[in-house]
């Protein structure tokens, strides 16, 4: 998975989608952080703007 997240642009619109999704799932902010390699303030960012 980690390998698939990684293909993505670096902050394309289709990767903050699917780094949404996988919040949205259930994941921790901290689990998504380290599979996407997106600091966990981008990621509480990115979560309040949607």
């Amino acid at each position: 998975m980690s390998r698939f997240v990684k293909s993505f642009a670096s902050h394309s619109q289709d990767f903050k989608g699917l780094t949404l999704k996988l919040l949205e799932s259930g994941q921790t902010i901290e689990q998504v952080s380290i599979l996407t390699g997106v600091s966990p303030s981008t990621l509480y960012e990115w979560r309040a703007l949607e």
